[in-house]
């Protein structure tokens, strides 16, 4: 809350243009959908309705956003000292809150620049970190690139778990299911863990955590066999594990370049 003004951007809260996301953010072919589809009767998370939009139009969205609309009003109002501006073009809109293009906004509230690079060079100089030495940061960097080495070897371990759990459940071996699972869910408790898991790769990972459940939430209200949905949904599932690996190795390279300068 240290802001003012507080600016709202990229909120829509709504299926702006029967879309389930800004453009770049997922593959095109997976933003748009149909009216038909996203007003289908499905769970009160997942069933769309039509309401009033910022601009008097009809939108398309769910009551979540709805009560999260609802809930930025409220907390708005019990800060009324601190200013709340709604940028975003189109949407649902917040209630009791701004609303302005952004051109508008920065027009209106931006009126003092800052030289942030000059700022942090300077708090850098003013406040040296007297307890570290180049020992102590390559031992810092050693306990980190070990964390990531076995970060990445388990993120592995469980990919090619959920590989052999694909052809189990084509199978329908119940049993073989249920085991390779339960090694699934004890390599991840081993992954959550690690001090790399919890500093580096979940905080990169929150977003695409969150649309990974929006499709687990969509593969649920499929019209296909238990089956053909548990498939899906171990396939994402493999999918956010390749992130993981990923953003493990991106790290490790990088640790590696700094380890090199040291």
């Amino acid at each position: 809350m240290g802001c003012d003004p507080i600016i709202f951007v990229g909120m829509d809260l709504a299926y702006t243009g029967n879309h389930c996301y800004a453009n770049d953010v997922v593959f095109p072919h997976e933003t748009f959908r149909e009216t038909e589809e996203l007003t289908k009767k499905g769970s009160i998370n997942t069933g769309s309705f039509i309401k009033k939009g910022v601009y008097g139009d009809n939108v398309l969205t769910l009551w979540k956003w709805i009560k999260e609309a609802q809930y930025i009003t409220s907390y708005a109002q019990a800060h009324s000292s601190k200013s709340f501006v709604n940028c975003t073009e189109g949407g649902l809109g917040i209630e009791g809150v701004e609303h302005l293009t952004l051109s508008q906004a920065v027009e209106k509230y931006m009126k003092n620049e800052y030289d942030f690079f000059s700022w942090s060079h300077a708090s850098v100089q003013y406040k040296p970190f007297h307890r570290l030495n180049k020992k102590l940061l390559k031992e810092l960097f050693f306990e980190i690139q070990r964390s990531l080495l076995i970060s990445l070897s388990l993120c592995e371990e469980t990919s090619d778990l959920i590989s052999s759990l694909f052809l189990e459940i084509k199978k329908r071996r119940g049993g073989r299911v249920c085991a390779l699972e339960k090694k699934i869910e004890e390599k991840s408790r081993f992954l959550e863990k690690e001090m790399a898991y919890q500093q580096i790769i979940e905080p990169v990972s929150r977003v695409n955590s969150r649309i990974l459940q929006r499709k687990i939430n969509r593969i649920r209200e499929l019209r296909a066999s238990e089956t053909q949905k548990s498939l899906e949904t171990w396939k994402e599932i493999q999918g956010k594990i390749f992130f993981y690996r990923d953003t493990a190795g991106v790290n490790l390279l990088c640790l590696k370049e700094a380890l090199d300068l040291l």
